[in-house]
């Protein structure tokens, strides 16, 4: 997994590529289309929201763990990884579902 600020860096920029995606969607159609493609948008951002928000809020953060318990902080660090993956990927098949409902508008 790479390091959380280049993840983060990775979420905003596809993010930012998709909102503008949808700025020049609502240019180049009716108005219609403008309802639309701003709720798609904004389930977009959402979604990134809660992953930047997973990121930075990791279970049990902040809990301290002594030498005794590496073990335990090798697992809870595997879960963490397993779950961004998860999401991260969620993320993307939103990104690409919502490509396609830009391109039906």
């Amino acid at each position: 997994m790479s390091s959380k600020k280049n993840l983060k860096k990775d979420i905003e920029c596809i993010t930012s590529e998709f909102i503008s995606d949808c700025f020049l969607t609502i240019n180049l159609s009716s108005n219609t289309a403008q309802e639309k493609v701003e709720e798609i948008a904004n389930k977009v951002l959402d979604a990134r929201d809660n992953l930047v928000y997973m990121l930075h809020h990791p279970e049990n953060k902040g809990k301290r763990f002594l030498n005794k318990n590496t073990e335990e902080k090798k697992e809870r660090m595997k879960k963490f990884q397993k779950t961004i993956k998860t999401e991260f990927a969620h993320f993307i098949k939103l990104i690409e579902d919502s490509y396609s409902e830009l391109s039906n508008t």
